[in-house]
């Protein structure tokens, strides 16, 4: 059988799943190669997740790719704040993201948005420097949600330098190190003290139309969580108030 009607097989016979496990992938191509062996079948694997046709939504678990990728705009503003860490600092380990992208998880939209640049913890106060001697407003060094408060009624736009957890989850879009939505819904839930903003009922519209649109790798933000201290927290939080989305996952 080729390998295009194996695909289309495996669309028709998991189209109704919200996920499965790996093992039940791997019985299910054993049916039409009785021989295969799991080395092989991982590069099967690799091969329907390069093709788009599934993606891992936690580890060893799948689910067909009938959601969006998060690819979200890059702003002039991290273009340019990007430029000046690759070209001023070798091997930077750094992500940034933009808290206008969760605009469109929300119901009431906020009036400001803020820039996250989040930098190794050796070289933060360079980072910081550097950027302000380079030009970028509004820059503000380690936030905390006394002084994001006064920011925000002062300033519009603001970029907040924070440390960069090392192994924290990031993607490249442009060349630019963003942080990945899976690392974003961690961080708004995690540090609710600098992100006030999108707490309460707004956190739950957040979580519930990221996970709806977008294809999310639960692990990935767990295991971030849990690097945080916050891991038990978030899946508790998740197990309650969006059951009806991860019914596979908290059963």
């Amino acid at each position: 059988m080729t390998n295009t009607k194996i695909i289309n097989k495996i669309k028709e016979h998991f189209k109704n799943r919200e996920s499965f496990p790996r093992e039940e992938l791997y019985n299910f191509y054993k049916q039409f190669d009785p021989e295969l062996n799991k080395r092989t079948f991982g590069w099967r694997v690799f091969d329907l997740k390069k093709k788009n046709v599934i993606n891992s939504v936690g580890w060893g678990i799948y689910t067909l790719s009938t959601k969006q990728i998060f690819k979200p705009q890059i702003d002039n503003q991290l273009l340019k704040i990007n430029k000046i860490l690759t070209t001023d600092f070798h091997d930077i380990k750094y992500c940034l993201w933009d808290t206008a992208w969760l605009h469109e998880f929300m119901i009431h939209q906020p009036f400001n948005r803020d820039f996250l640049v989040e930098v190794e913890a050796e070289i933060m106060e360079s980072a910081f420097y550097k950027l302000k001697d380079r030009g970028i407003k509004n820059i503000f060094f380690e936030p905390t949600r006394n002084s994001v408060n006064v920011y925000l009624t002062e300033t519009k736009n603001n970029v907040f330098v924070k440390s960069f957890l090392s192994r924290a989850p990031v993607q490249k879009i442009k060349k630019v190190r963003i942080a990945p939505l899976e690392k974003i819904l961690a961080d708004i839930f995690t540090d609710e003290k600098l992100f006030n903003t999108f707490q309460g009922q707004e956190l739950i519209n957040i979580f519930e139309n990221a996970i709806e649109k977008y294809i999310i790798n639960f692990s990935k933000m767990f295991n971030y969580a849990r690097r945080r201290r916050r891991g038990k927290e978030l899946k508790e939080y998740i197990a309650k108030h969006l059951p009806h989305l991860l019914k596979e996952f908290f059963p």
